[in-house]
């Protein structure tokens, strides 16, 4: 709140240092200062400058320190602790609280916490693994990126087959013979990719369950919340393909 200093024309009368008014709202906090204007019919009557004091404010400053406000009691300030807006937990909170909230003034509760509660370092483990497995599973997946999950789901049959056939060309391959069929690819070619590919397929993939067994295995080893942060599941191909 601001007023517009309305000085009234008496030259005997000296109004050019007005005081200072420092408001405060219902609840007693401090809001702002202002500058008083003069009261024109007060001043006249006692000779003297008189000045106008606002609703709900005062002639005496407020103190001010950091993390505390002024709040007036009716004759003079009083500094109160101000953590209004704090998050904090408590002891006996886990970390799954969601953290509670400073709505009023005055100190937080005995034995507050700023922080939120550390995980269980059993609940680290299982994130931490969860995290290798997925990626883990997104390395897998991109061996075979084009291929819808139906056909993947026939990837064995097909080897299975194929190595039959190659081993005893009197097997019996329903399966290959009716994708032989249905690409118009001859048999013996057909065979030769799906074993080319199903090699190929288990190198990578080989080198990959290699790997996560790894991090699993350091995973086990961890001691400490920070040996299970160190743990950076990133997997690579055989040749870094």
């Amino acid at each position: 709140m601001e007023c517009e200093m309305t000085t009234p024309k008496n030259p005997a009368i000296d109004f050019s240092n007005p005081p200072t008014a420092y408001g405060y709202d219902n609840a007693g906090l401090f809001t702002q200062a202002e500058i008083c204007s003069p009261d024109p019919l007060e001043s006249a009557m006692a000779g003297t400058a008189v000045w106008m004091l606002p609703a709900n404010a005062t002639f005496i400053s407020p103190p001010s320190e950091a993390g505390k406000v002024a709040v007036w009691d009716g004759t003079l300030w009083e500094l109160e602790e101000d953590n209004r807006g704090t998050k904090y937990w408590l002891p006996g909170d886990t970390w799954q609280t969601e953290p509670r909230e400073m709505k009023d003034l005055g100190p937080l509760p005995d034995g507050a916490l700023l922080e939120r509660p550390e995980k269980p370092f059993s609940q680290l483990k299982i994130e931490k693994l969860n995290e290798i497995n997925a990626a883990y599973q997104q390395a897998i997946t991109a061996l075979t990126p084009t291929y819808p999950d139906d056909e993947r789901l026939t990837f064995d049959k097909q080897e299975a087959e194929a190595r039959a056939w190659l081993a005893d060309n009197s097997a019996s391959t329903p399966f290959v013979d009716a994708l032989s069929a249905g690409r118009q690819m001859d048999k013996a070619e057909l065979v030769s990719r799906i074993i080319a590919k199903a090699d190929a397929f288990a190198l990578a993939s080989g080198s990959l369950t290699g790997q996560r067994q790894r991090y699993e295995d350091l995973l086990d080893a961890a001691e400490t919340a920070e040996d299970v942060a160190a743990i950076i599941p990133e997997y690579s191909l055989p040749g870094g393909e």
